[in-house]
């Protein structure tokens, strides 16, 4: 089945008196069209395609250009990979190697025959996956907000900002201070949720410190996940030190990277029901 005409400009009309913008209409589409036809519309598919391209010819030039959910980052041959997590709705089938564009199909081969580095990157990808919906959940949801809120969206900032910084020409070291906020924001976040703390009795609890942090977000939480990750944030130095003078080598700034995507995750999951890696990780057994 193919969205028809008729039906295209009838949805089409029906978002113009929404006042939905033209760059989101295509999906809105594809996900009415599911709706409308009790139907999965996968992409890429005919279904897709037809709809993409109808809107593209009559609305806004140049107003499709979407970016990612979220961006993370993967580290293979020396560089630093920009790892794009897509909008989708509804049921749709995905290749975690679809996220590595700029990536050549002989680097992404490469990958694939190496079962470690394969691993290495499949799970960084399904953290990346489940932190991109799960944050999306989260901010929308009413339950979450006050302080928390404002440590949630902080923490997702420095990561986003830890990102930006490690895909530059010249990866900067200073993502090592982003990752580091984003994990202790991440983890206050928890506190936060579990307990109701003010800022000032978190402030006297926990001050910088990531090893208190952790301890106290596992007390409310029982998670495993927290307890191991816990025994690794010795790699960030107190934040007095400010890092002044320190050279950050590249596998550093991954490794850094790599730990506040760990929390990042571990947050979202814990309050949100995204949590893929079954899911996911039957289909490569």
């Amino acid at each position: 089945m193919r969205p028809t005409e008729e039906w295209l400009r009838a949805i089409n009309e029906r978002f113009r008196k929404e006042d939905i913008p033209p760059r989101a209409r295509p999906f809105l589409a594809l996900k009415a069209f599911s709706e409308d036809f009790k139907c999965n519309v996968s992409i890429p598919s005919e279904v897709t395609n037809t709809i993409c391209e109808w809107f593209y010819k009559n609305t806004q030039e140049g107003s499709h250009k979407i970016g990612s959910l979220y961006r993370g980052v993967y580290y293979f041959d020396s560089c630093f990979w920009p790892v794009y997590i897509p909008i989708v709705y509804g049921k749709v089938p995905l290749n975690a190697f679809d996220s590595l564009p700029s990536m050549s199909e002989t680097l992404k081969n490469q990958i694939k025959a190496n079962t470690k580095e394969l691993w290495s990157f499949i799970l960084l990808w399904v953290d990346c996956l489940d932190y991109a919906y799960g944050y999306d959940d989260i901010i929308k949801n009413p339950r979450f907000k006050g302080l928390a809120l404002n440590f949630i969206k902080s923490a997702d900032k420095e990561l986003r900002a830890a990102v930006s910084l490690l895909l530059q020409d010249f990866p900067e070291t200073k993502a090592i201070e982003s990752t580091r906020m984003a994990v202790e924001m991440f983890f206050k976040a928890i506190i936060i949720i579990a307990t109701g703390w003010n800022e000032d009795k978190v402030r006297k609890k926990i001050g910088h410190s990531l090893i208190v942090a952790a301890q106290e977000a596992f007390n409310f939480t029982q998670s495993k996940e927290i307890k191991e990750i816990e025994k690794k944030l010795s790699f960030y130095p107190e934040i007095n030190e400010r890092y002044a003078g320190k050279d950050w080598k590249a596998r550093e700034l991954w490794k850094g990277y790599c730990l506040a995507q760990v929390v990042a995750t571990i947050f979202t999951r814990l309050h949100s029901d995204r949590d893929t890696r079954q899911q996911i990780l039957r289909k490569i057994d």
